[in-house]
């Protein structure tokens, strides 16, 4: 499968606070995010770089749990909730990072949104 992204600054703002990234768990596991700095809020284009940086750093560190995860569900549907456990672990993670930054002055309201796909196999 080819994966291929792109992003636009809009017609609005002079910079970029899109970021995005693939997280390639295995042959047959991938992560796809996209997180959306904040326009109009200091620094969105921090925060967005640093939800990506993050939630790749927890996906890679946990990636065998995760692989686990994946590939049982097919026999047992309960491990989807053990899935979303951990990408909800993982948006924590990165929050977590974004939000102590944030006490700075400099990064002050800084924020951004985050969406993420599991791609397994033949499923999304």
């Amino acid at each position: 499968m080819n994966i291929y992204m792109d992003s636009h600054v809009g017609l609005i703002r002079a910079n970029n606070e899109d970021s995005s990234r693939v997280i390639k768990l295995s042959e047959d596991a991938s992560i796809l995010i996209v997180a959306d700095g904040m326009g109009g809020h200091k620094k969105g284009e921090v925060a967005s770089g640093l939800a990506i940086e993050h939630l790749g750093k927890y996906f890679q560190e946990n990636k065998g749990y995760f692989i686990n995860y994946l590939s049982a569900t097919k026999q047992n549907e309960s491990y989807e909730n053990r899935i979303l456990d951990e990408i909800k672990k993982a948006v924590n993670y990165a929050n977590d990072v974004i939000a102590e930054m944030s006490y700075q002055e400099e990064y002050k309201m800084m924020g951004t949104t985050v969406v993420l796909a599991v791609l397994y196999r033949d499923k999304m």
